[in-house]
């Protein structure tokens, strides 16, 4: 019954770490820069993560 309990405090625990590491992580990426070489397949990549970023908001 000890092990039960101790398992449910770790993973209680594992849940509310990674919840409070998910809202600090909003308010570092919210400006995204990309760099564009001027290489064909990289400015349609760039075009499509761009097009995509802002769908997203």
């Amino acid at each position: 019954m000890l092990r039960v309990l101790a398992n449910g405090v770790c993973l209680a625990a594992l849940m509310l770490g990674t919840q409070a590491a998910r809202a600090a992580e909003a308010e570092q990426c919210k400006a995204v820069r990309m760099a564009e070489p001027g290489w064909n397949d990289l400015a349609f990549t760039t075009g499509v993560a761009y097009v995509l970023l802002q769908a997203l908001g």
